[in-house]
């Protein structure tokens, strides 16, 4: 999964009941695949950012690479150059 590669913990939130404890015919949903959840990313200057998303990680990770390249766009207009249009 790509967000174990990038080096993301991932922790998802769900209510617990007894029902869903005792009961495991449900098939699982891959985590990445899964709404909801809770992430934190490790910068390498050893502070870390905690985030929490309504949808799934994979969207949340296409937010934040638009996000990104929308930042670097905008740096590169300031800057003189064209925008980059390669993702």
């Amino acid at each position: 999964m790509a967000w174990k590669r990038m080096g993301f913990k991932v922790w998802f939130k769900g209510n617990r009941t007894l029902r869903s404890i005792l009961r495991n015919d449900k098939e699982k949903v891959p985590l990445d695949q899964c709404p909801g959840l809770v992430y934190e990313i490790k910068c390498e200057c050893s502070a870390s950012y905690i985030g929490e998303a309504d949808n799934t990680l994979a969207h949340r990770y296409q937010e934040h690479m638009k996000s990104l390249t929308r930042c670097r766009n905008a740096l590169n207009r300031l800057n003189g150059g064209p925008p980059n249009t390669s993702r």
